[in-house]
């Protein structure tokens, strides 16, 4: 199995869209009715939040790319960021940039 990698371009939480009846869809259309019409965040990101422990059942440690609206509102569903590391996004790509230069 593998895991999506942040994305440090664009936001990668789901809010609800603006559903069917909307007249100015943003890029990511109405959104999935199926989902309450939620769509993809359209905000750049300011962080990577990465699991702090894998996860049982795979053993591996997801991640995501956030707005801060969205961190917030992921601390608040939570309580709390302690079961997370937080990365600031230009740190995180200049550390992707770093493995990749170890790796060649």
């Amino acid at each position: 199995m593998s895991l999506t990698p942040p994305d440090p371009e664009r936001c990668q939480a789901d809010v609800p869209g603006p559903g069917p009846f909307s007249l100015g869809w943003g890029p990511g259309g109405p959104g999935n009715p199926k989902d309450g019409y939620r769509t993809r965040c359209y905000a750049p990101p300011e962080y990577i939040v990465v699991e702090a422990q894998p996860n049982p059942t795979d053993g591996l440690c997801g991640s995501m790319s956030l707005c801060p609206e969205c961190l917030a509102a992921l601390e608040e569903q939570d309580g709390t960021l302690e079961g997370f590391v937080v990365h600031l996004v230009s740190q995180w790509v200049e550390a992707q940039q770093m493995l990749v230069e170890v790796d060649e």
